[in-house]
């Protein structure tokens, strides 16, 4: 999602601004899927490895940190050497690197996995999530 979303950006020269907007969304949202998954993987570590959960969690924020002070770092000097849409271009690294992290993890398969309880505790979130908004809508009118 977020390699073609910067992919379009960076190549498309006139590209309607909404749909700009759509790809800008698409590519933060790839972001953040990957945020979350690697969230996940230590979260389920740390039921493995408890006494090393405060360090990975740590580390995992560390890392976020220091790649985001770098690309901000990095990007004026970017913007000034290749233009915007070369850098915007440069933003479908990450998304592909994340493709290819997926490709090489392997994952354990879990046979007879409960999916409808997963699915009945998804639709109960939901109901909650739905109730609490129009809750919060009536006080604020």
């Amino acid at each position: 999602m977020g390699v073609i979303a910067m992919l379009i950006v960076s190549l498309h020269s006139k590209l309607h601004v909404m749909f700009a907007l759509l790809a800008l969304m698409s590519g933060s949202a790839s972001v953040a899927i990957a945020d979350v998954t690697i969230d996940a993987c230590v979260a389920e570590n740390s039921l493995i490895h408890p006494h090393l959960a405060a360090d990975m969690m740590s580390l995992n924020g560390f890392c976020s940190s220091v790649g985001g002070l770098i690309g901000f770092s990095i990007s004026g000097f970017l913007v000034h050497a290749i233009g915007s849409q070369g850098t915007l271009g440069i933003l479908t690294i990450p998304s592909a690197l994340v493709i290819l992290a997926g490709i090489l993890l392997k994952d354990v398969h879990i046979p007879n996995f409960p999916y409808g309880q997963v699915r009945m505790f998804s639709s109960c979130c939901l109901r909650s999530d739905i109730s609490t908004l129009f809750a919060c809508t009536k006080f604020s009118v």
